[in-house]
């Protein structure tokens, strides 16, 4: 579900009637479950895209500023645009609005043998229509992990029209143990790829947890790196260069004293904004939110 407040913070009860919306995908008769939302965007009329996943496949939902489902949005007859991609056990973590109006999502999909999952893209035209000129049909399937498994964890959308994301790997090796790999790359604005932007390896569990793209075209990534056993986790920061290299005033730096980075955003000032928590892995919440601000 979702909610809109005013800006004392109180629910805005001009949306949806007591401020707060909580909706579920249909197709014909026949309704879909497992929701899960990768991320929301407002259009400049005011109208509210919903990007995510549910046993129905990867989705847009786009809602009028009330609340109410936008009918002439998708070819559903309910509001949303849906793709044929295959997700009971993956699910749909990037969503973006381009600034031509086209809604990009990006994941991971099921693929015939579900111990081999791939990532995968899908855009939708401004009226929730298949672009056509993305990938085939408007879906874009990618293999980066030839032995296990991968999904795209985040993505940003470039001035240039180029989209970046983070990848997450997951190797099977033969007699030995599973080797996780956090992999940045881009890919042209037709779904397209265009060049891989460096990997980061860890033998336990790597999430990247957020993107930002500078003014200046620099892009910086965010997540966090747990032990093999889960036991203790650090965070990540980094930032990569126009052309796809690391950045040597700014490379890859752990972040020990924030377990668990979130989310992370740019300004105008070139400055990086990031917000984390100080749980390890396992625990049921963060005891407290840090709010850590980079200079350039």
């Amino acid at each position: 579900g979702i909610s809109r407040m005013n800006a004392d913070g109180s629910l805005d009860s001009s949306f949806s009637s007591d401020g707060m919306l909580v909706a579920r995908t249909k197709r014909g008769t026949s309704e879909h479950f497992n929701h899960s939302l990768a991320g929301l965007a407002v259009q400049a009329d005011g109208k509210i895209l919903l990007g995510g996943s549910s046993t129905g496949g990867l989705f847009v939902m786009r809602l009028a500023s009330d609340g109410t489902p936008d009918l002439s949005y998708g070819t559903s007859g309910f509001g949303v645009a849906f793709t044929s991609v295959y997700v009971s056990s993956g699910q749909a973590t990037g969503f973006a609005l381009q600034p031509d109006g086209k809604s990009l999502l990006g994941g991971g999909s099921d693929s015939y043998d579900s111990r081999k999952a791939q990532s995968v893209m899908a855009r939708f035209n401004p009226d929730g229509t298949a672009d056509s000129t993305f990938g085939s049909a408007g879906v874009a399937y990618y293999d980066f992990a030839r032995n296990g498994k991968d999904r795209i964890l985040d993505l940003v959308v470039e001035g240039s029209g180029r989209i970046v994301v983070s990848v997450e790997e997951v190797e099977i090796q033969s007699g030995g143990p599973v080797l996780v790999k956090f992999r940045r790359a881009r890919f042209n604005a037709n779904g397209s790829f265009h060049t891989s932007m460096g990997i980061y390896s860890n033998p336990g569990k790597i999430e990247g947890t957020g993107i930002a793209s500078q003014s200046d075209g620099k892009t910086v990534f965010v997540g966090t790196s747990f032990s093999t056993t889960r036991s203790f986790s650090e965070s990540f920061i980094s930032r990569i260069l126009v052309g796809g290299s690391s950045d040597p005033a700014f490379p890859h730096t752990e972040v020990g004293d924030i377990p668990r980075i979130e989310s992370v955003a740019t300004g105008p000032n070139a400055k990086i904004l990031v917000v984390g928590g100080d749980n390890e892995y396992g625990s049921y919440g963060s005891s407290k939110v840090i709010l850590r601000r980079y200079c350039q």
